[in-house]
């Protein structure tokens, strides 16, 4: 009796490893996702799939029951889809479908059928494939993954690099697509299955584009728009806490996979509406931006689906179905030509998309991942499916999203790296990019009696470039103000920023703190303790440095000292992780939605204002 409760079994070892590989990836989130560019997904997967089975078997798949495996993956994929569609809804801009028809819909329906159609050429020229059979396989590969998305519009690399306008269409086209790829999934599937042509149609047009998609959309925006005017009114009464409306969006995408499922439509697309309606006219969104909420429950959710994932998919009957090498050219064929060519061709008639570059960026990350595991599971429970397609497409398509999670997750930390390594003349030269990547704190800004530098920050490089001599400027106030007595990098800034001020006929109590005081002296003048770096700005001198930011563009002679300010509200953020929660629960609700919105945009709008 105690053996048999004392004994080990796969359960726990499924929860040692995804707790224990989400527990150690939090320690070191900040060095992989904001140094490295990695994103979590990509060492889940790998980690997943070496413990699995087939390799260091320490959680013992092969034994596992197939059909359970396959119901659980499938619920998995449904639930963690549901709720990133319905964040991705919730996130877009006030009535982004409404202003961004042309855009949203040369992408949903234009450029979804170019990628489906290539796709299908590819496998079936290939594999030896029926062209109909390949359809239904490039269905499930069509939608672009959300989930694999937000490493591309979240976070400090794409608020810096990525402008506003190419985010909002990638979470907007990730978050749609995903319902629409049932139309292509299941034309393919009738033309394939019914005796007669005309029957196929019928049959596909009023059951998925009728009952599916139009009703799926309607339900969706009912809910959506029902879940606003619920929220409105019991944020009227005070009826409403601050966790439950932080939590309001989860509530809803389950609720939409119920409501919508009862139903048997498409509850992946009404998810999507459903949030985009909630944030449709922009107030839920303003309210939640900054909290961390739906990116905490992303951090746990997407690790633990692709830890487990990897560790049961059916990797070993890729070995069994063709040579390497003839599964290995349709997928590399498919990752990279099923969307680059087409949006270079078509992205002039797209209005979101305004430059070659963005375009090169919008038709690279088209991520497959878990929507096409969805799909994929989803013809295993159709009666319906062919048998090759039934015996090949879960192994096909893991496959597809095991090159996209590898290839696209590491997209960026391979450009940096490249940058790294063509800027430097020496080895020392790299050795000193690298250990500035991993350890940035011990590593000197700037090495003196050597013959290179290490200084590699981004606005110094852009202020170098636009504004020639500017940052040197920049950089000579600092040493003289350091001259005076020892600051830090955001002193001498903040220094810099109320000299100016002060030249300009301004006072520095312009901006009060919340608590009526005025503490918006330069930092010369106030007193320091041991270890100034580590200093909390006061509420007044964040504002101030805000406010002098695009203050500062009225003349022509300010950029040197738009440069520092920059940095020093840069620095705010760096040495006070937790400053933009602090600032923004004790500010007024004006002053923390100001405070709020430059934390997410400042880079854009900075680069916005030197190119000006």
């Amino acid at each position: 009796m105690i053996d048999s409760i004392l004994q080990i079994t796969d359960i726990n070892r499924v929860s040692l490893a995804i707790g224990g590989f989400i527990l150690l990836f939090c320690c070191v989130s900040l060095l992989v996702r904001e140094r490295l560019y990695i994103g979590e997904t990509t060492f889940a997967l790998i980690f997943g799939i070496a413990i699995g089975g087939k390799a260091l078997k320490l959680v013992h798949t092969e034994h596992w029951n197939e059909e359970l495996v396959t119901e659980i993956t499938f619920e998995c994929t449904r639930f963690v889809i549901a709720l990133q569609v319905c964040f991705a809804g919730a996130e877009l801009p006030a009535r982004y479908l409404w202003k961004e028809p042309r855009s949203i819909n040369m992408l949903l329906f234009v450029l979804m059928t170019f990628k489906w159609l290539l796709t299908a050429a590819m496998v079936s020229v290939i594999l030896g494939m029926n062209y109909l059979d390949a359809l239904i396989i490039a269905s499930c590969v069509a939608p672009t993954d959300p989930v694999l998305a937000n490493a591309i519009v979240k976070g400090k690399y794409a608020e810096r690099h990525v402008p506003e306008h190419i985010r909002a269409l990638l979470s907007a086209e990730s978050g749609a697509n995903d319902g629409l790829g049932f139309p292509f999934l299941f034309l393919a599937l009738y033309l394939r299955t019914n005796a007669s042509v005309g029957a196929a149609l019928w049959q596909w047009a009023w059951y998925i584009c009728g009952y599916q998609i139009i009703l799926g959309t309607v339900l969706g925006a009912a809910l959506g728009y029902g879940a606003s005017k619920a929220l409105t009114l019991a944020r009227k009464h005070d009826w409403i806490d601050r966790p439950s409306r932080l939590s309001y969006s989860v509530s809803l995408a389950i609720l939409c996979v119920g409501v919508v499922g009862m139903l048997g439509s498409d509850d992946l697309l009404a998810a999507f509406v459903a949030g985009h309606f909630l944030n449709w006219n922009g107030k839920f969104g303003r309210e939640t931006h900054g909290e961390a909420v739906n990116d905490t429950l992303d951090q746990i959710l997407t690790p633990a689906f692709f830890v487990f994932w990897g560790a049961s998919a059916p990797w070993h009957e890729l070995a069994h179905l063709y040579p390497w090498w003839k599964l290995l050219l349709p997928c590399f064929g498919v990752l990279f030509f099923r969307r680059l060519p087409l949006t270079l061709a078509l992205y002039r008639w797209i209005p979101a998309i305004k430059s070659w570059n963005e375009a090169v960026f919008v038709g690279w990350f088209g991520p497959m991942g878990v929507s096409g595991l969805f799909y994929a599971y989803l013809l295993l429970h159709n009666k319906d499916t062919p048998d090759r397609v039934r015996r090949e497409v879960v192994p096909l398509v893991s496959m597809l999203v095991l090159l996209s999670v590898i290839c696209h997750g590491m997209s960026i930390a391979s450009f940096k790296m490249t940058k790294k390594v063509a800027r430097a003349n020496t080895i020392g030269d790299l050795s000193d990019a690298l250990t500035k990547t991993l350890f940035p704190g011990d590593n000197p800004k700037r090495r003196r009696g050597s013959g290179h530098t290490t200084e590699s920050d981004e606005t110094a490089e852009l202020a170098q470039i636009v504004v020639p001599g500017g940052h040197a400027e920049v950089r000579a106030q600092q040493k003289q103000v350091e001259a005076q007595q020892p600051l830090s990098r955001a002193e001498a800034n903040e220094d810099i920023v109320y000299s100016h001020l002060e030249q300009d006929g301004k006072e520095s109590g312009d901006v009060e703190g919340v608590d009526g005081q005025d503490d918006a002296a330069p930092a010369s003048k106030r007193s320091r303790t041991s270890d100034s770096s580590s200093r909390r700005l006061s509420d007044s001198e964040f504002l101030m440095g805000i406010k002098e930011v695009f203050q500062s563009v009225a003349t022509a002679d300010s950029k040197p000292v738009l440069t520092a300010a920059l940095e020093w509200v840069q620095d705010a953020y760096n040495d006070n992780e937790e400053y933009q929660i602090d600032v923004a629960t004790r500010l007024t609700e004006d002053q923390a939605l100001r405070v709020m919105a430059v934390s997410e945009s400042k880079r854009k709008r900075i680069l916005e204002i030197f190119i000006q």
